[in-house]
């Protein structure tokens, strides 16, 4: 777009060349239309330059050299779709006699009004129903406009009137549906969708990080080494007996060595169950036992139970 654009200027830089020699040559009447709006163009005063072209061209219908003109004013202007309008009639009366110089110059001036401008296509559900764009009519419902927004009006007679504003850009082509309604007939505004639910909430993530089969495990292992520290007691209590059992000629030494072995036995087996079980205890509070609950409460009761050969605190959770 941008190098269409300095295409065009080097152009219309030309085309002001040619109208300065042209400018040079005019003469009185048509002519001094002519040259009046010339010297208007070089000085920039292109509305005035429009008017002195306009009536050269109301002067001398015929002439083809003054639609030249008259495109370079309107473009300037930025009223594209005129200066199409003007170039294109331009080439089509001017034929052979347009030099192939000016010729390639009004090609690539058509090129960039290509490119900024834009067409309207309207189709009526009335057959025969007026089409207005931007006030004007649009008698094949097709209308050429310059980019930018535009206002379609469609009438038919016994309806309302159907009004659409649309945006056009350079080179795009705007289809536009009209729906009439009959006049008392109200348009059935369809009711906006409902937007979908929002999708659920994960579920929060729970602050206990130790998996329940980790703290089951450690469960079961302390009730093991529970187990073994009793029995190696127990064991350890009916070695003692016999040994205070024995007089002073039997051979007390097998006996005393089986006996220290098993209260080293339970003393190691005894610590182990100690600190395991206070591990255990503590991980309660970081294992979530229960995943069902949102906010689950611990409760943590102590049980004294009786046993041989001593007493032990039984732990539940719930």
């Amino acid at each position: 777009m941008a190098s269409m654009h300095r295409a065009a200027r080097a152009t219309l830089f030309a085309a002001s060349l040619a109208l300065a020699a042209a400018g040079a040559q005019a003469q009185t009447g048509t002519d001094g239309q002519m040259q009046a709006g010339i010297d208007l163009y070089k000085t920039g005063n292109y509305e005035s330059a429009l008017l002195e072209f306009e009536g050269a061209l109301l002067a001398d219908p015929t002439g083809f050299t003054v639609l030249y003109y008259l495109g370079l004013t309107l473009y300037k202007l930025e009223r594209w779709t005129e200066a199409g309008q003007r170039l294109e009639a331009f080439l089509a009366k001017g034929g052979a006699s347009i030099s192939d110089v000016t010729a390639k110059e009004v090609d690539k001036l058509l090129a960039s009004v290509a490119m900024l401008t834009g067409e309207i296509v309207v189709s009526s559900s009335v057959p025969g129903a007026t089409v207005y764009v931007d006030g004007m009519t649009a008698p094949s419902g097709t209308a050429v406009v310059n980019k930018g927004e535009h206002q379609v009006e469609v009438r038919a007679s016994g309806h309302q009137a159907f009004l659409q504003t649309v945006e056009v850009k350079g080179g795009d082509t705007v289809t536009v549906e009209a729906v009439l309604l009959a006049h008392g007939v109200t348009p059935v505004v369809e009711p906006e969708p409902e937007p979908p639910p929002p999708p659920p909430l994960p579920p929060p993530l729970s602050s206990k990080k130790i998996p329940p089969a980790a703290f089951w495990s450690a469960v079961g292992l302390t009730g093991a080494l529970f187990v073994a520290t009793t029995v190696t007691g127990s064991l350890a209590l009916v070695k003692n007996s016999e040994y205070a059992k024995l007089d002073a000629s039997d051979d007390w030494k097998p006996l005393r060595s089986s006996l220290v072995d098993l209260a080293v036995a339970t003393d190691v087996l005894l610590g182990a169950t100690i600190a395991l079980a206070a591990a255990t205890v503590v991980m309660i509070f970081f294992t979530e036992l229960d995943p069902e609950k949102d906010d689950p409460e611990t409760t943590l009761s102590f049980s004294p139970l009786l046993f041989s050969p001593g007493i032990a605190l039984f732990l539940s959770y719930h």
